[in-house]
């Protein structure tokens, strides 16, 4: 994980605290077309925030493209900086000396890096014994990151206006800095839209 993103990572979780929304895979079944070279996948994701997991359904050429639009266009509307990202690259390797014995129930790595709507890289690692688990793993943990992010922005933003109302200087300048670093994660501009119109 990159400076910038730890960076982040710690503003996220000491603005959100309790409020943070975890992202936890629960099933999923993948259904391969090879003559048409496509995936669908169907799967269900719960969210730390809600009683109930939430249902994602998508196609595209693999399964990891399926589930990654699957999960982007079902929180899309509700966090639109989701949107922006796109999957780039995944990298997958064995763990050395996982499981000598059985090599393909060694325990897989998986890299993936997402990039921002200014063209930057983010990098996620998950391991598991299942290749595909651990990827799908990753794609979520890439969204989770994201929407806290979110999450985080429209918070700073308010407290910002709140302090500026209240003539905090201090705290004005605290804010406008954790802002300039969050804001590096992707665009906000439909999110402070949103804001100005009161949807948020």
């Amino acid at each position: 994980m990159e400076l910038k993103q730890q960076e982040t990572s710690k503003i996220v979780e000491e603005v959100l605290q309790d409020d943070y929304i975890k992202f936890q895979l629960v099933s999923y079944s993948i259904e391969e077309d090879v003559e048409e070279r496509s995936s669908r996948v169907l799967a269900r994701v719960q969210r730390s925030d809600q009683d109930q997991p939430f249902v994602v359904e998508g196609s595209g050429v693999g399964a990891l493209d399926a589930f990654f639009a699957a999960v982007r266009m079902r929180l899309g509307e509700e966090y639109p900086s989701v949107r922006a990202i796109i999957f780039s690259s995944l990298a997958a390797k064995d763990v050395p000396g996982s499981d000598q014995d059985h090599p393909t129930d060694a325990e897989a790595e998986v890299n993936i890096r997402i990039q921002n709507s200014y063209g930057d890289s983010f990098e996620f690692v998950n391991r598991s014994r299942s290749l595909l688990r651990a990827s799908l793993h990753g794609l979520l943990e890439t969204v989770e990151y994201f929407v806290n992010s979110e999450r985080t922005y429209v918070r700073l933003l308010q407290a910002l206006e709140h302090y500026r109302q209240e003539g905090r200087s201090d705290l004005i300048d605290k804010y406008t800095s954790l802002l300039s670093i969050v804001v590096r994660n992707t665009s906000y501009e439909e999110v402070s839209e949103r804001l100005k119109k009161g949807d948020n």
